[in-house]
């Protein structure tokens, strides 16, 4: 989770977008979507290939001189702990131990991960992060945050690393801080959360900011976290229930005339705003998306990726 996030303004044709709407690919705007009842089902683990990645091998990463955990810097700030790159760590190394060949090493890494997110959790659930940070999507929205800001990546990562920590260790520490995690994504960004309420529908955002800061792939990696720990949780499971209608609903607002998801919802806050397009986001956010909907199937959801997945071979891209 960067400072800035490159991303790419695409104007596809009129004839791909004319297509899909032609082939019942595109979904209807603001359909109303069926209740989603969440149980144990899990979905397929979006992070098992997590392995293939190494945060230290990232721009600016560097192993803290205390614990040897990856830290950012930042220019202005320097070393900062960036709890989505450390939960992405032990998330990775998590992986390397159950499916690739890490063996005792990564796990015991997967754990200091997980320890390390468990002592930095605030009283209210929150990671907060201790410098200052502008999000600025390139078109609409640039807005400042002070030091204490919370993002809906950093508690839906940390709390897939905390849930899958407590499976292999039955360390009830985990699960205790993954429930924790839960609570701000349950309160308004008003009140000190990332909830936010469109058209009576509880959508996620990706930041604390005043204009609705509604990044989909964050908002979908929060999910992702809510999925995982919906199978050890009744509080996740609840949770879950309440806010994939509404997620599901939103994916007409995010899909594109081409047929791309929209990397956030600004176009839908700021009349001048054309709508940015980020072909790595979008890839990302079909893969979670498709996670999803395995777990927690809906026509409108299913509607959405295959709009998706046209658009990205269109461009040549393999989502």
């Amino acid at each position: 989770m960067a400072v800035h996030r490159y991303r790419a303004h695409t104007l596809a044709s009129t004839s791909i977008a004319l297509a899909l709407l032609l082939a019942g690919v595109l979904p209807a705007a603001r359909a109303v979507e069926p209740a989603v009842r969440a149980s144990r089902t899990t979905i397929p683990d979006f992070y098992a290939k997590a392995y293939r990645s190494d945060a230290f091998h990232w721009p600016g990463v560097t192993p803290s001189p205390a614990n040897g955990l990856p830290m950012a810097r930042y220019p202005g700030f320097g070393l900062q702990w960036n709890y989505v790159t450390v939960a992405l760590y032990g998330l990775q190394r998590w992986s390397d131990w159950r499916y690739h060949r890490g063996g005792s090493t990564a796990r015991a890494a997967a754990i200091k991960a997980a320890d390390f997110l468990v002592g930095r959790q605030g009283p209210d659930g929150a990671w907060r992060y201790a410098f200052p940070f502008t999000y600025d999507d390139d078109d609409a929205i640039s807005e400042s945050l002070p030091a204490g800001w919370i993002a809906a990546q950093a508690q839906g990562n940390a709390i897939s690393l905390l849930t899958r920590m407590y499976a292999a260790t039955g360390d009830g520490r985990y699960l205790t801080a993954a429930i924790r995690g839960l609570q701000p994504l349950t309160r308004t960004v008003g009140d000190g959360g990332l909830a936010f309420t469109l058209d009576g529908h509880r959508l996620l955002a990706g930041y604390p900011t005043s204009t609705p800061s509604l990044t989909l792939e964050d908002y979908e990696l929060a999910l992702i976290g809510v999925a995982d720990l919906a199978a050890y949780s009744e509080q996740a499971q609840v949770l879950l229930s309440a806010l994939l209608p509404s997620f599901y609903w939103s994916l007409a607002l995010y899909t594109s005339p081409t047929g791309m998801p929209y990397y956030d919802l600004a176009q839908d806050f700021a009349p001048m705003a054309g709508g940015d397009i980020d072909p790595t986001s979008a890839q990302a956010c079909a893969e979670a998306l498709r996670a999803l909907l395995a777990g927690y199937p809906s026509t409108s959801g299913a509607s959405a990726l295959a709009a998706w997945t046209i658009a990205l071979k269109t461009l040549g891209l393999n989502d």
